[in-house]
């Protein structure tokens, strides 16, 4: 059932309309709080972070850094590299032995039959069966079968379907052809339920003789005028095993005849050709950036040492004899220069640098940016990052703020915001849940009931899932984690948020606010996809390695929790404040 959940985050998609309640619009419906209320969520809060995803307020004002930087955008450095195939070639035949070796193709398993169960008597006890014109040996040499099986077992998805994996009986009564004279198929066609359940066929001698009356018996009309499609036996529908019907990927199949011979030894090269072109144009790139950062780090370090030796001298001397300060450089004109981009941050701390695209870049190729770029490092001290996409940074910190814990007094201003903004949320939600229920009652959509009111603003957010697996990797090679997918239309989401989505059904509208409970939303769905047979088909062939990282944030929360209730069950109480840094 837990894995059920973490598929469906993935692959479930759901199509809504959302429309936005924010909670700064219910404020003024709130009443003062008391100094009371307000001391008490003072002390309950004075060294907790504010979190931008959190709805919980913190009045510990976190380290804060500005950075400038310069961007290699790795698209405009790829569009100027030509990788030829004389370079791909060797490349191939330098590396195929530590990194071609032959790892096999993935085909469809051929389907296998059970060999017969030995229930039948012995040869000398069985009564010899009465030869017919439909069983006598020159009968079949006349008359040979057209349903004929192939020389090759089909290879279908499972056991006892044909090759379109269209159910089991043709494909069981070929196999019963194949393996027993004429008589026994006809005992067969009126038994399709146990072709699909065993191999195993009847024997000639308990083929049902003709009906008194000289009328052909039912089992041999019914084989040699077999229904349509449509008007199957109604016990063969029943017995019919519920089996999933994927179907294989064709494009990695290979004919039985190159599969049966010997393997190669290493990957060919068109099925690595490709990878080969995308990794020497990264090196490439690579290589080329290094060369203009290096140059630009340099520049960086001159003047970090001109401004460091300035700094000195004011100390040593005074402000008058050290003179004016070293003009910072033009970075934006040496930037463009280098064919590189110059930006700079805002005051950021550890918690919203990820807004910018620089904070969400990865450090020497497995550190988050908020690790590495705030208390340990120093002023206008050059490191390089790379993001995702392959965009690589030079960046350096040019003013920092330690963090600090405010007075009750220099937080009152925030702490009383944040008691109204608490009791505005309900205000908020309770109004989303009567809209939604408003558009329940009509049966209409949300854009037909509010979206020429004027009064709100309805957006269409397009097809999603829950959460969303970037096809691109970390710098250090790495599948990304899924991250909860952005909707147009809605500010940062949240579990919450999808949760009520996806238990809702189709035009059901509901109400949630997102994971920093700013926004109360009404939500529509429209749609889902796909199919539920055809999600739950796909699910019982996905390996689990292909969806356990949607399970990684219940997976962090539950240890948070485990580390709380240890920490409560020993009483753990906290002499001086812990060390906010390693934390």
């Amino acid at each position: 059932g837990v894995r059920w959940d973490y598929f469906e985050r993935l692959n479930h998609r759901a199509t809504a309309q959302t429309m936005g309640l924010p909670v700064d619009g219910f404020l003024a419906q709130v009443g003062e709080p008391t100094e009371a209320q307000l001391q008490a969520l003072y002390q309950a809060h004075r060294d907790d972070y504010s979190f931008p995803d959190s709805p919980e307020p913190g009045f510990h004002e976190p380290e804060k850094g500005k950075f400038d930087y310069f961007k290699a955008d790795y698209e405009k450095f790829a569009s100027t590299i030509e990788v030829s195939d004389a370079d791909i070639r060797d490349y191939y035949e330098k590396n195929k032995q530590s990194q071609f070796l032959y790892s096999g193709f993935q085909v469809a398993p051929p389907k296998t039959v059970e060999p017969a169960k030995e229930t039948e008597p012995a040869a000398e006890e069985k009564a010899p069966a009465p030869e017919t014109p439909e069983s006598s040996p020159a009968a079949s040499e006349a008359a040979p079968s057209t349903d004929a099986p192939p020389s090759d077992p089909p290879t279908g998805d499972t056991p006892g379907e044909g090759p379109q994996g269209n159910g089991g009986d043709d494909a069981g009564a070929q196999e019963a052809e194949a393996s027993e004279p004429a008589p026994a198929a006809e005992s067969t066609a009126n038994e399709p339920a146990a072709a699909v359940a065993t191999p195993e066929t009847t024997p000639p001698s308990e083929a049902a003789p003709p009906a008194e009356g000289g009328e052909p018996d039912p089992a041999t009309a019914a084989s040699e005028n077999p229904p349509a499609a449509d008007d199957k036996p109604a016990d063969a529908a029943a017995a019919k095993p519920a089996v999933p019907s994927i179907e294989p990927d064709e494009s990695l199949m290979l004919p039985d005849s190159i599969l049966d011979g010997p393997n190669p030894d290493y990957e060919p090269l068109w099925r690595v050709e490709e990878r080969i072109r995308e990794l020497l144009r990264r090196q490439r790139v690579g290589d080329k950036v290094r060369v203009v950062f290096q140059r630009l780090a340099d520049a960086v370090d001159e003047y970090a040492n001109q401004l460091a030796d300035h700094e000195l001298l004011t100390q040593e001397q005074g402000a008058e004899k050290a003179g004016p300060a070293p003009q910072t450089p033009d970075w934006a004109k040496l930037a463009a220069e280098n064919g590189v981009e110059f930006a700079s941050t805002p005051l950021v701390s550890p918690f919203n640098v990820a807004e910018t695209e620089l904070g969400k870049s990865i450090v020497n190729g497995n550190q988050m940016f908020a690790e590495a770029a705030f208390a340990a490092l120093r002023l206008r001290t050059p490191r390089n990052s790379a993001d995702a996409d392959g965009n690589q940074f030079l960046f350096w910190k040019v003013e920092e703020k330690r963090d600090f814990v405010p007075s009750f007094e220099e937080a009152l201003e925030a702490v009383t915001r944040a008691w109204k903004f608490q009791q505005a949320r309900e205000l908020a939600l309770k109004k989303a849940q009567e809209l939604a229920q408003q558009v329940n009652t009509a049966g209409k959509t949300l854009q037909e009931v509010f979206g020429d009111a004027g009064t709100y603003q309805v957006s269409e957010t397009g097809e999603f899932s829950w959460l969303t697996e970037s096809a691109a990797r970390s710098p250090d090679g790495a599948p990304t984690v899924p991250q909860l997918t952005e909707l147009p239309g809605v500010d940062r989401a949240g579990s919450e948020f999808m949760r009520t989505v996806f238990n809702l059904q189709p035009s059901q509208a509901g109400a949630a606010l997102n994971a920093p409970q700013t926004v109360a939303y009404v939500v529509q769905v429209t749609n889902f996809s796909p199919a539920d047979v055809v999600l739950r088909e796909s699910f019982m062939v996905a390996p689990y390695r292909t969806y356990m990282g949607a399970g990684l944030e219940e997976e962090r929360d539950l240890v948070q929790n485990w580390i709380a209730q240890l920490e409560q069950e020993a009483g753990l109480d906290w002499v001086r404040p812990p060390d906010q840094r390693m934390q």
